[in-house]
This record gives C-alpha cells, sequence and structure tokens, in this order.
C-alpha cells in the first residue's frame, strides 16, 4: 500500500469533454437498496425520491439552476428494487439483486450509452461494476471516495452489514454468494484502485487493502490535503490500468455540515467544492477510459444524527433534502459539462 500525504504533482488539464456527452447517451440507474439495513435503511429510499426530484428539475431545470444539456443528455432509465428478492435470505438476497443491477448496467453499455448508478447503500457497487466488468477483458482500476473502506469479508466484518463489504468482494474476497460465479473472480484490479476520503474502519479491513497493494488517501483534519491533486493522481493511476477504470462516490466523504442525509455520517469529512473541482479536472482522455460513475448513500429522511439536523425544524428537513439531493444533480452535471 502507498499513502499519499501533502500531494506535490498534477495532471494537465483539457478544456474539452469526451464526445459520448455531446448526445443524449447517459443512463441513471436507481439502486433502491439497503432496506435491510436496521437504522441505516433509510438509503432504499433514495433511488425513487431521486427519480422525483429528477422529474421535478427536468420540469423546471431553472429552479435550481439545472442545465437544459442536463437533460437532454441523461434518461432515467429505471429503478433496480431489492425488495424484489426480499423472500431470500441476505447473502442470496444480494447477489440476485447484483445480478439484476449488474445486467441492466451491462445492457445500458450494450446500448453505447454511459451509466450512472445512484442508490442505495454502498452494496450496489457490487452490481455496478460486476456489470461493468462482463463487457472488460480484466479487472478495471476504480476510484472509491468514501469515508468507509467497504473492505470486510464475511468472516471479519464485525456488524455482518453486507454495505461494509462491497469493495472486498470485488476485489475477490469475501463470501462466496458474492464473490464466485461471476464473468471475472476479480471485476476490480487493486493495484489499479485508490481510496480517497477514509476516516472509519478497522484493522481487518486496512490490513486486506495493504496486502494487496491498494492507495489510500486519509481524511485527517491535522494534515492539509490536496484533496483535487490526490484524484488526479488516482485517476493516472487508474488510467494505467488496460481495461479501464470506473468511479463510485459514497457521499458520507463529505463533511455532514455540506451533506447531513447520510445514515453512516462521519465528522470532518471533505466539502462540496472539492468534490466537484474533483470531477470537473478529468480530461476528455481520462473520460474516455471511464466505464461509469455511481453516487450512492444518500438518506432522504434520515435526521437527528449531527448538530445541524437536530436544530431542523420538521419543515426545514425536507427543504435540506431536497437542497441535498439537487447537490447530487449537479456534481453529475459536472461531470457531463
Amino acid at each position: 500500500m502507498s499513502t499519499l500525504d501533502p500531494i506535490q504533482t498534477s495532471i494537465k488539464k483539457s478544456s474539452s469533454k469526451s464526445s459520448i456527452f455531446d448526445t443524449p447517451a447517459i443512463n441513471i440507474i436507481g439502486a433502491a437498496c439497503g432496506a435491510n439495513c436496521g437504522p441505516d435503511g433509510d438509503t432504499y429510499y433514495s433511488a425513487a425520491y431521486l427519480r422525483d426530484l429528477y422529474d421535478i428539475l427536468h420540469v423546471n431545470p431553472k429552479f435550481h439552476n439545472a442545465p437544459l444539456s442536463f437533460f437532454q443528455k441523461t434518461s432515467f432509465h429505471s429503478i433496480v428494487d431489492e425488495l424484489d428478492y426480499d423472500h431470500l435470505q441476505e447473502y442470496a438476497r444480494t447477489r440476485a439483486f447484483s445480478e439484476a443491477l449488474a445486467e441492466t448496467v451491462s445492457v445500458t453499455k450494450d446500448q453505447n450509452r454511459f451509466p450512472i448508478v445512484i442508490g442505495g447503500d454502498h452494496s450496489c457497487a457490487i452490481g455496478t461494476w460486476r456489470g461493468v466488468s462482463a463487457h472488460t477483458e480484466g479487472a478495471i482500476g476504480l476510484i472509491w471516495i468514501d469515508a468507509h473502506m467497504d473492505s470486510h469479508t464475511d468472516e471479519t466484518t464485525p456488524s455482518g452489514a453486507i454495505h461494509g463489504m462491497p469493495l472486498a468482494s470485488l476485489m475477490g474476497y469475501g463470501h462466496p454468494s458474492l464473490v464466485n460465479d461471476w464473468k471475472h473472480h476479480q471485476a476490480v484490479d487493486p493495484k489499479y484502485t485508490t481510496l480517497i476520503g477514509i476516516r472509519s474502519y478497522e484493522p481487518e479491513e486496512k490490513a486486506l487493502l495493504e496486502s494487496l497493494g491498494v492507495t489510500i488517501i486519509y481524511a485527517d483534519p491535522k494534515i492539509k490535503t490536496d484533496y483535487v491533486s490526490a484524484f488526479e493522481q488516482a485517476v493516472e493511476r487508474a488510467m494505467q490500468c488496460p481495461h479501464g477504470f470506473g468511479i463510485s462516490f459514497d457521499l458520507d466523504v463529505l463533511d455532514p455540515v455540506d451533506m447531513p442525509h447520510v445514515a453512516c455520517y462521519v465528522p470532518d469529512g471533505l466539502a462540496w467544492v472539492e468534490v466537484e473541482s474533483m470531477i470537473e479536472s478529468l480530461t476528455e482522455k481520462q473520460i474516455q477510459h471511464l466505464h461509469a460513475f455511481e453516487i450512492v448513500e444518500f438518506a432522504p429522511n434520515i435526521a437527528n444524527f449531527n448538530d445541524r439536523e437536530q436544530k431542523m425544524t420538521p419543515l426545514e428537513r425536507p427543504i435540506s433534502a431536497y437542497d441535498s439531493g439537487s447537490r447530487v444533480f449537479k456534481l453529475i452535471g459536472s461531470l457531463l459539462s
């Protein structure tokens, strides 16, 4: 493992974006998962919430400064629902849901369209990136922007929560239901993978990632880290993967002041402006190698998990959720603009 502290170098940027974003070629796919996660289950509702918000903004994009071109380039394709498989036991349910999401992502790729998956707890990453890897000749690179490592296996997890296991499973480690019988045993190549914003994890996760050579950028309030430059270096590393790369963005990487609507919030996170600058830094050449983009863990109904929420009135909470959801689409717009 290599750990980057103050970042010294950066990538030269291009002012233009890839031509795939010049046509209506983007499918937004909702991943409704997390309903069985106890107090964290509110993430299940985010896909439907964001679909409805997308429709509202589409009717009146100027209401929230959403450019019309955003809606000309995108289509909210569908929602894959975990509860369709609720009759199954936990690992079997996650496997069935992951296969359905992977198929939806794969069909999107078959149609020469670009998949943007919004969820849902982070277990949806299994379906997203298994769907992408169905189109590659080997494991891809991945940039995992998250407060958590999500790299437990069924043998190391203290909670049993599958949304704490997706990255490990994508690298080929974990319960057989999550790992076996995909096109590639490894969907994600550790050598070309970087975690950014990490500040909540268990020793077992760190040990696994270190043993695999994954690069980790920690969020330490005592250290001033240039996250945009760290992201640029992560992209450069991922670009070396011969099979392309993806970006998985968990909203809990943000500081709770900027994003109160997550189930697993962690203090001392990144600012919205830093994350938006990361995405805006992508060049035309880099986007040509980007397979998909994923945004997860939005929890629109969550309240009373930090000081900001505790001070909100019942009327202010839905307004705050609306504003936070709109920022999700603004971030997607940063990728497409």
